[in-house]
């Protein structure tokens, strides 16, 4: 354990076009993901025995209140899945709390989470926001995941499956994992 932290994966964030804003009813009211769960996955490049995780609202106009986070590995190991492997999940926190606040313009860093992963195994990052934060203005995004992201209403960050997800080509949010 050297302290030092290296990226095994992340996305350029940028603002979302209106076309890119998830669909209704996760975007309504000029909110988005008030009371959802947004499950993604990625492949990291570089194993880890433990990861943390990067959260961006670089291009957001207002606070990005984040309730709770969780990490594990997808169903069958699929980019893409809606179902995570009962028994991997594990909670991320953030000095020590489940939630996060983060600054308009500015991301935050989870604290260190035991979290066992080989090069290009793929993981699943899974966020609940209460409040949902305010679409006007900005919100960060990577349209360009070549993955499948997945939201439902409601609090389901350590849900095994999601029925009735509703899938977009999107991550949002995210914006790096990194190993140390």
């Amino acid at each position: 354990m050297t302290g030092r932290w290296v990226g095994i994966w992340t996305a350029a964030p940028q603002r979302a076009d209106p076309a890119d804003l998830p669909p209704p009813p996760f975007t309504a009211d000029g909110l988005v993901f008030r009371d959802s769960t947004l499950r993604q996955t990625i492949k990291v490049s570089a194993g880890a025995r433990r990861i943390r995780l990067r959260i961006s609202n670089a291009f957001g106009a207002a606070v990005l209140g984040v309730a709770r986070v969780g990490v594990a590995l997808p169903g069958d190991g699929r980019a893409g899945a809606s179902r995570i492997e009962p028994g991997t999940s594990r909670a991320v926190t953030f000095a020590g709390r489940p939630g996060v606040v983060a600054a308009a313009g500015e991301h935050v860093v989870s604290d260190p989470v035991d979290f066992r992963v080989a090069a290009a195994d793929s993981v699943t990052v899974t966020m609940y926001l209460a409040d949902g934060l305010q679409a006007a203005g900005g919100v960060t995004a990577h349209p360009g995941s070549r993955t499948t992201s997945h939201m439902i209403s409601g609090d389901h960050v350590a849900d095994p499956r999601l029925p009735r997800a509703v899938p977009v080509d999107h991550w949002y949010l995210l914006n790096a994992v990194e190993s140390g």
